[in-house]
């Protein structure tokens, strides 16, 4: 019962804050894998706006999310998603993964 009462709050959210709630979460989430990666490299937590190693991580942060959010739009994949989750959906996510990889690194 409850399961149903979320759902269906969530069916009556409309297409375009759905979005841009997708959107806010891949925003984090690049956040995040680039702290994450910044860790890996050194071994070290820090806060994201302090100086480290005398640069600040700030800019690959903006870095990471001024690249994906326009690639993953591109290909639409905002749109697949919520469409359906099938093998072309597969092939558009990695297609936009390969490029944004490719562009940050």
């Amino acid at each position: 019962m409850i399961e149903n009462n979320i759902r269906l709050s969530i069916l009556k959210i409309p297409r375009i804050f759905k979005r841009a709630i997708v959107m806010i979460i891949d925003g984090l989430l690049s956040i995040f894998a680039v702290w994450i990666a910044y860790y890996l490299r050194t071994g070290e937590i820090f806060i994201i706006w302090e100086k480290y190693n005398e640069h600040y991580a700030i800019p690959a942060f903006i870095a990471a999310i001024t690249i994906s959010i326009p690639i993953f739009t591109t290909f639409r994949l905002y749109k697949t998603i919520f469409r359906y989750s099938g093998s072309q959906a597969i092939v558009r996510v990695v297609k936009a993964f390969t490029i944004y990889s490719t562009i940050y690194v």
